[in-house]
């Protein structure tokens, strides 16, 4: 498993993050466990509810400790390639139209207006259809209705009008094929700040983009480095690192592996590691597609489409309070991506003893984009949002 990223020490430097702490971080369930087993082969017999209860407080015992100041997130997002070919023609022009505003008190008025549109609750089913970590998301920022099926134009209404900027955030991040997938020790407020942060965050760190900068040098003397200083160097500190796994095991600790190793390597992308929180909600609702019934291997990459499963979590740097718990500040932002494979081989068969154990192959791909603050009262005016931008200038977002 990955070590953890080591940095020189630098002075800590803090600046404003707009989140405030969620009502209730996602948690791996049984039901949800119990289908994801099902779907690798393991029998309703063999799925107990007390083997499952099992199987979760295993998987927790083992993950990493939090470190004392550990990021945490803020936001957790998985991609859904599927999304662009199930959305519906009224979502689609929704999402388009509001997409094309800007994270300012315009846009916010904008998207306001925007709250009565057929295409706002088509938009909502959209990215919410067989996605229980985006409706704890939704469910956890709408100030009355909490979602359901049959009152989407309602939800949607109330969701759009008390929360312009997190709308315009998620329709930002559709159009990368990104939904909510869960909820961390945090959500962001609705404010443009922090939701601009994630759309830039989310850009950069698509494969391409993150290739552009990965192959830029950092910027020298980066703490009293100014916005639009040293152009054709970039501000965030990249990390990526493949990882390949192999044995030969049952099916259910296959997945107990699985969930063991996406959270050491998530951890072991930033220096100061992963709160253990955060670790458990980025595991929660890892749903593995169901296969064919012909084919005899798994293999959880889409036939179609040939791409991998991936998640996303969005970071906040040690964040600080003040006296009445608010978030007042924190060390940086950043995020990190995980795409896995998975893969076992014959893995229906069972023997008849007990005790079936299958070649099982999981290739994992990490990256990484850190932007320690810079800022300093008097010292250096430069904003996470300006570090964001110049990187942005530096490795323009294809279309």
């Amino acid at each position: 498993m990955s070590s953890p990223r080591v940095y020189e020490p630098v002075p800590i430097r803090r600046e404003r993050i707009d989140i405030e702490e969620s009502k209730e971080p996602t948690r791996p369930s049984v039901q949800e466990l119990k289908q994801m087993l099902n779907r690798i082969g393991l029998t309703c017999e063999q799925t107990s509810t007390e083997q499952l209860g099992q199987f979760i407080a295993d998987v927790q015992a083992k993950l990493p400790s939090s470190q004392r100041h550990s990021n945490q997130g803020w936001f957790i997002g998985q991609r859904r390639d599927r999304l662009r070919r199930e959305i519906g023609t009224e979502a689609d022009e929704f999402r388009r139209r509001i997409a094309r505003l800007h994270f300012d008190p315009e846009g916010g008025k904008s998207v306001r207006k925007a709250a009565a549109d057929p295409g706002a609750a088509e938009f909502f089913h959209a990215i919410l259809r067989d996605n229980p970590g985006g409706v704890d998301f939704v469910n956890q920022l709408s100030p009355v209705e909490h979602w359901r099926d049959a009152a989407a134009a309602e939800f949607a209404g109330g969701f759009v009008e008390h929360n312009p900027f997190t709308t315009l955030m998620l329709t930002k991040l559709s159009l990368l094929d990104i939904t909510p997938a869960a909820v961390g020790t945090w959500v962001p407020k609705d404010s443009p700040a922090i939701n601009e942060w994630a759309t830039s965050l989310a850009e950069l760190v698509s494969a391409r983009t993150f290739d552009c900068l990965a192959g830029k040098s950092l910027k020298n003397n980066r703490n009293n480095c100014r916005k639009g200083e040293q152009p054709t160097r970039r501000w965030g500190e990249t990390y990526r690192r493949p990882e390949s796994y192999e044995g030969n095991m049952s099916s259910a600790d296959a997945i107990k592996d699985k969930y063991i190793t996406l959270a050491y390597n998530a951890s072991a992308a930033t220096a100061e590691g992963l709160d253990q929180t955060d670790m458990t909600a980025f595991l929660s609702n890892l749903v593995l597609p169901l296969m064919p019934t012909s084919l005899k291997d798994y293999d959880s990459r889409d036939p179609k489409t040939q791409e991998d499963l991936e998640r996303y979590i969005f970071l906040a740097g040690d964040p600080q309070y003040d006296s009445l718990g608010n978030v007042v500040g924190a060390t940086g932002a950043g995020v990190i991506g995980i795409k896995w494979r998975i893969r076992i081989s014959e893995y229906r068969r069972k023997d008849k003893n007990g005790g079936t154990t299958h070649p099982t192959n999981m290739d994992i791909w990490i990256r990484s984009l850190l932007y320690p603050s810079v800022y300093k009262d008097r010292v250096n005016p430069t904003t996470i949002s300006e570090q964001l931008d110049d990187d942005l200038a530096l490795c323009p977002v294809e279309e």
